[in-house]
């Protein structure tokens, strides 16, 4: 089904995502700037993004498969070219931060256990416009399409009379879309609001990159 290939796309994402970020904690501390610097953070940002992205796309799928109208649209729509704009969009928002500030990257350093963006005059900036406030629109366009999916499976199942065959089975899906939300919704809470005020080092890892590869588990 289309909504399964969705899932799948993501769960290898998450898995790579998990992978990548292993691979750049075993080999190298990065510290200060440099092509692993730069490399592993925009291959990490990006993989990041496309869960986030993919999120949406499934929200969007539910919306259409129970919209009529947006059905037939739908259906131009191959799930690989709806993908691919997924993966796009977010290496186009992973990108963003060396092309803002050529020093803006993502490093990760031993000493504390966290992966934190370099501060620069552009930092504060991109944080803001192109992560925390993308990730509340993303999550807002979720919840919304997901709240007139419900409205009008609901609506489909009363004029049926409760005899619509593939009621439970989109409700179920339907509550799978919202629920993937949970874990990047929570990421996001930690790591730029939770994270930044803890004065532990240990508090300040489990806010931070504890809670970003668990929800990235969780998610998967």
């Amino acid at each position: 089904s289309r909504f399964g290939t969705i899932c799948g796309a993501q769960m290898v994402s998450d898995l790579a995502l998990i992978s990548v970020n292993t691979a750049w904690c075993l080999s190298i501390d990065v510290s200060h700037k440099s092509r692993g610097a730069l490399f592993f953070g925009v291959i990490s940002k990006s993989l990041y993004f496309f869960t986030c992205k993919l999120h949406v796309l499934m929200a969007i799928n539910r919306f259409s498969s129970i919209r009529a109208v947006s059905g037939k649209e739908w259906q131009r729509c191959t799930v690989a070219g709806a993908v691919g704009v997924c993966g796009a969009l977010a290496v186009a928002q992973s990108i963003s931060g060396p092309l803002l500030d050529a020093n803006l990257y993502v490093v990760f350093t031993r000493a504390t256990m966290r992966f934190q963006f370099a501060q620069t005059p552009r930092t504060a900036f991109y944080e803001a416009y192109l992560e925390y406030y993308v990730v509340i629109a993303e999550c807002s366009t979720i919840i919304i399409l997901d709240a007139i999916t419900l409205i009008k499976l609901h609506a489909l199942n009363k004029h049926a009379k409760g005899r619509y065959n593939g009621a439970a089975r989109e409700v179920r899906l339907l509550k799978q879309s919202f629920c993937q939300i949970i874990p990047g919704a929570g990421v996001m809470i930690f790591f730029f609001l939770i994270a930044p005020q803890m004065e532990s080092l240990w508090y300040s890892f489990l806010t931070s990159t504890f809670a970003w590869h668990f929800g990235i588990g969780l998610d998967g």
